[in-house]
């Protein structure tokens, strides 16, 4: 049987499963995975322009130019820590710098680059200037998931899990985030049954960029001192902004199918249970980290 993996853990390469498949996972490029579904947008542009693209385009990262050069990327999860005017704030001011990838780079290399800039899209650059396309994290899971063969969810699932009462307040829950380096937290009820999931982009979507309203014959937005006080909402509880409608999967269950999960549903994160309680979680990142050791 496979060892379980820690997050910080080494693979034993001897593990037939992935002694036979490793010459292929390094001969496999990143050429094969390049797409052009992606957002694209220059850093002096407003963040309340990308906020449309990001909602009508259903994603969370997009590429930042600086004309015709990539400059990084910026998120939806990296604006959480801004009490920000959306149509003032522009988006250079949230760039992340990551590594660029080349057509000849191999997918190990990408799973390794990925895990190490914490993100989920990396450029791909012809002549190390112009935009060739991205990979997308889900693609390359997608691609890999045959090198899962063998693994349970409870191999590389996250135990030290961060949860919230459903009364706890959404204040809470943003401190929460930003402490704790994750993404989504499960909120259980007083018997520890789980019974949502909250989100970075559901406290950002609907916390931190509030409705445009009326003033003067103009629409203005982000701005909450006339409107709404910022305190009020940060005591709302937290069932007004988790998700009822989540993914699960057992600790036996195989790591492809969680990881097959995870690429239907367009997940980052599934919830690991344990007689009927959550117990842990598995983030695309952990499946990244995976094969980036074979």
């Amino acid at each position: 049987m496979p060892k379980k993996i820690c997050r910080h853990a080494q693979i034993d390469l001897k593990t037939p499963i992935f002694y036979l498949s490793k010459k292929r996972l390094i001969l496999m490029q990143v050429m094969e995975l390049i797409t052009q579904d992606y957002i694209s947008i220059d850093q002096n542009e407003t963040v309340s322009r990308l906020f449309g693209r990001f909602i009508t385009r259903k994603q969370k990262e997009a590429v930042v130019l600086d004309g015709k050069k990539c400059v990084g990327i910026v998120s939806k999860k990296a604006m959480l820590d801004s009490r920000l005017k959306a149509d003032e704030v522009k988006i250079k001011k949230f760039i992340k710098h990551v590594n660029k990838l080349d057509k000849g780079t191999s997918l190990k290399k990408t799973c390794e680059q990925m895990v190490v800039s914490d993100c989920h899209i990396l450029p791909v650059l012809y002549d190390d200037k112009r935009v060739e396309g991205v990979v997308l994290a889900k693609d390359l899971i997608r691609r890999l998931r045959k090198h899962a063969i063998g693994y349970k969810a409870k191999d590389i699932e996250r135990t030290n899990l961060v949860k919230m009462d459903y009364h706890d307040p959404v204040g809470k829950a943003i401190n929460t985030i930003r402490h704790n380096d994750v993404s989504h937290i499960p909120i259980i009820e007083l018997s520890g049954h789980l019974v949502g999931l909250v989100s970075t982009i559901d406290i950002l979507e609907k916390f931190m960029l509030f409705p445009a309203k009326r003033e003067g014959g103009k629409r203005v937005r982000g701005d909450i001192s006339d409107s709404v006080k910022q305190h009020d909402l940060m005591k709302m509880p937290i069932q007004n902004y988790m998700s009822k409608n989540v993914e699960v999967v057992k600790e036996d269950d195989d790591l492809v199918k969680v990881i097959d999960i995870m690429v239907d549903k367009n997940l980052s994160d599934v919830v690991i249970m344990k007689d009927e309680k959550p117990a842990g979680i598995i983030t695309v990142k952990d499946i990244l980290r995976l094969f980036s050791v074979v």
